[in-house]
């Protein structure tokens, strides 16, 4: 999670610096929506190396910048691209799996990029809590490998081969896994855009992108993200409920379009927390079948129900 997040910033921002420390830390950035725990990551080690740069950076210093690029993105599922042609990628491919979105192109690494991928995501093993990295450039490896060391010594055994006998059987099987997983996916969107259809009040993932062919299914394949990211049109933003609680090194309170879900019985994240306006919020998919059930009902039952009185 987060310490893969930081050991790739630390990487690259040494590699900036030629080795050493830079004179000051290089800036982080990412587009908005961004996922909080990359905020997070580039904030929480008060460290000499990097800093999150909350506003986007001038062109003129593209170069020295690490642009974090999350694709398909958490939390509104778009598959991005760089926004500058030369900063320091690194790519947050957490969700670059079938189940997830359509596999329409191979993976291109630049030289300096850094690739992040997760268990968690494609295995449902979040609390295994293991994460791997994949980069061209020796150096970056290096000073990844020296930063895990340092701070967590090593990988554990026991989780390693967790992950060996997981990956193994997803080999062995042909990846019959990923498809069973895939289709419950779908089954959740296609519920969703049912439920959201033709409402005035609620928007439903904007930036949902087209069918494609998926050369992993081999077939023309819709996205269906982990999250549902939802506009509540026109909802006070700061009409807010109850104690602000910790979510990702900051105090997120039930404020806006969260407010709306929590009075419908839904738990949703707030946008604050992910860059945004709090008239978003981002509800999590990953849950059994019948507890998506359970979900999909109260949306149901917020969306058909007539808006509250002023």
């Amino acid at each position: 999670g987060t310490h893969l997040l930081a050991a790739a910033l630390y990487a690259q921002s040494k590699h900036l610096a030629g080795g050493g420390v830079p004179t000051t830390p290089v800036k982080v950035w990412e587009k908005r929506p961004y996922f909080g725990g990359h905020r997070q990551a580039g904030t929480e080690f008060e460290t000499a190396y990097f800093a999150w740069q909350e506003e986007r950076p001038p062109p003129s210093e593209s170069a020295s910048v690490v642009e974090f690029v999350c694709g398909p993105n958490n939390p509104d599922g778009e598959l991005r691209r760089p926004v500058f042609n030369d900063s320091r990628v690194v790519w947050d491919m957490a969700y670059r799996w079938p189940l997830y979105t359509p596999i329409a192109e191979r993976a291109v690494l630049g030289p300096n990029d850094i690739a992040l991928f997760t268990i968690s995501k494609v295995s449902g093993h979040a609390g295994t809590r293991f994460g791997w990295a994949i980069t061209r450039n020796p150096q970056l490896a290096r000073y990844m490998k020296a930063w895990v060391g340092r701070t967590t010594l090593n990988v554990p055994r026991d989780t390693a081969y967790r992950v060996s006998a997981l990956l193994s059987h997803m080999l062995l099987t042909d990846g019959t896994m990923l498809d069973d997983l895939a289709a419950l996916m779908a089954y959740k969107w296609d519920r969703l855009h049912r439920i959201f259809a033709g409402s005035s009040r609620f928007r439903l993932q904007p930036t949902m992108e087209p069918a494609q062919p998926c050369l992993f299914a081999q077939r023309v394949k819709a996205p269906t993200p982990a999250y549902a990211w939802i506009q509540c049109v026109g909802v006070d933003a700061a009409a807010c409920d109850g104690e602000p609680t910790d979510y990702f090194g900051g105090r997120i309170s039930f404020c806006g379009c969260s407010k709306v879900l929590k009075d419908a019985g839904v738990f949703a994240t707030a946008g604050a927390g992910y860059g945004a306006s709090n008239e978003w919020v981002r509800v999590q998919l990953l849950q059994r079948k019948e507890d998506f059930d359970l979900l999909a009902g109260r949306l149901e039952a917020m969306v058909q129900s007539p808006p509250a009185g002023p």
